[in-house]
């Protein structure tokens, strides 16, 4: 087919390197930069053969071998830059203009030298070039260059009339509908703690969350003598652990004693998922996207838990803050959609008292219930 550089009714100059130009033609191509060529050679290996290479060694210390590699090296890409100034010059169909600015080099390798040379070979006369505002220069001329004795032609063609297309294509689109943002089961709105209750600031209190959480994700796998050794060594390396070290004491005392008590230790054993990515559309809510604790599934029952720090511990479920309630609310109606047939359970593993508070099932969906839509 025609390539881009085939129709004359174009109005507009393509660019293109000598590579991409490989097998088009255009009525007048210009080189503008013929000048030095850089030949230095890329890379730190000289091939010795199919399989074998050395590394190149500067030049005063290069041993034979090496010097002789490195001239066939040079060679070899001195024959690749003439085939490409082969390609270059037979792009042309009337009109080859051949440019250069800045340094040729001293050896005769610009295409600018070359092409000078092969010109002034086939008797080529010198030409002096007016470029306007811009200044004038000399050069060479070989062929045919004046062609004011020939008379115009418009060349634009009449636009062809467009195709039928189909209705498909002419029909307006639909207005795309964006889905709402993704939220999160902890951002559904409700108090997160209990009124009047006290503790750290809210920046210490999301630092102090996240180390514990972070604690109680790695500790488990650390046999009992050297969990107390670990956590120091994780919050040592936490932001801050100088600043508040008799707040990072407290941390690793209480993660510790979590995994210390009896009656939580199935929640770290073998049989418990941690960090359990959920996803759902829950109706009049959007997206939900959350991370459970940790998740036991049994042949007939799913029990989500979740890891609540609060400095404040609720004395029954349903004094819980109201935003921990819908968030609970948030993964039982998730669980339910992929584990229909159970029952969903859910509770908060309170870390500041060691202590699990299953929560009643109405109680969380009512509270899911009040969430506002997003």
């Amino acid at each position: 087919g025609d390539s881009p550089l085939a129709d004359e009714s174009l109005d507009a100059v393509t660019i293109l390197t000598v590579h991409g130009a490989k097998g088009l033609e255009a009525p007048i191509v210009i080189l503008p930069d013929c000048a030095q060529p850089n030949t230095a050679l890329r890379g730190e290996l000289l091939k010795t053969s199919e399989d074998g290479a050395v590394w190149k060694a500067r030049s005063d210390q290069m041993p034979p071998l090496h010097e002789s590699l490195q001239d066939a090296a040079k060679a070899a890409d001195a024959r690749e830059r003439d085939r490409l100034l082969y390609v270059a010059l037979t792009r042309a169909e009337k009109w080859l203009i051949v440019a250069a600015a800045g340094d040729l080099g001293k050896k005769g390798e610009a295409w600018y030298d070359q092409v000078r040379e092969g010109m002034t070979a086939a008797g080529a006369a010198p030409h002096s070039y007016d470029f306007g505002g811009l200044g004038s220069g000399e050069g060479l001329s070989l062929g045919q260059t004046d062609w004011t004795h020939l008379s115009l032609r418009d060349s634009n063609r009449p636009p062809e009339p467009p195709p039928d297309l189909p209705e498909i294509f002419t029909r307006p689109a639909p207005v795309p509908r964006i889905p709402p943002a993704t939220r999160l089961p902890s951002d559904l709105g409700g108090a997160k703690a209990l009124p009047g209750a006290e503790g750290d600031t809210e920046e210490l209190a999301k630092a102090r969350g996240t180390l514990i959480h972070r604690l109680l994700e790695y500790l488990p796998a650390v046999a009992e003598p050297g969990r107390a050794e670990m956590a120091r060594r994780l919050l040592d390396m936490a932001p801050g652990a100088s600043e508040h070290a008799r707040l990072f004491d407290t941390m690793e005392d209480e993660a510790l004693a979590v995994l210390s008590t009896p009656a939580l230790a199935r929640f770290f054993g073998p049989d418990a998922l941690a960090e359990v990515p959920l996803t759902a559309d829950l109706p009049g809510l959007g997206r939900i996207y959350g991370v459970i604790d940790r998740l036991i599934v049994s042949p007939d029952r799913v029990t989500a838990v979740d890891f609540k720090t609060n400095a404040t511990v609720p004395d029954r479920p349903d004094a819980t803050p109201e935003a921990l309630l819908r968030q609970m609310g948030a993964y039982a109606e998730m669980l339910k959609h992929l584990y229909p047939k159970h029952e969903i359970e859910t509770a908060i593993l309170w870390t500041r008292s060691a202590a699990l508070m299953t929560l009643p099932h109405d109680l969380v969906t009512a509270a899911l219930a009040r969430t506002t839509s997003p």
